[in-house]
């Protein structure tokens, strides 16, 4: 399953929180044995997580390569943060 949850395909990264929040499920389950059923008070958020994954399906989202009236100097802004169980980076180009 964590291959999965690896193979999405998100280039810009607009779906990692879901993606994140999937593997962090994933490892709770690291105790399990391979042929082991998922505990059932696990079901309900696996549930839900698969079913907002199919919802996210339908989403669009805008691509751009150099933002609306920007001008000829850009400068790309980098922010990144890390917690215990995980961590995050935004990049944004501004003029």
């Amino acid at each position: 399953m964590l291959s999965r949850v690896a193979e999405c395909y998100d280039p810009a990264g607009w779906f990692e929180p879901l993606k994140l929040s999937m593997k962090l499920w994933l490892s709770a389950l690291n105790t399990l044995g391979w042929d082991d059923p998922v505990p059932a008070e696990y079901h309900e958020d696996w549930i839900r997580l698969f079913t907002f994954m199919e919802d996210a399906r339908d989403c669009e989202l805008q691509r751009c390569i150099k933002p609306v009236g920007a001008g000829d100097k850009i400068r790309l802004l980098c922010l990144a943060d890390a917690a215990e169980f995980a961590g995050g980076a935004s990049i944004r180009a501004s003029s």
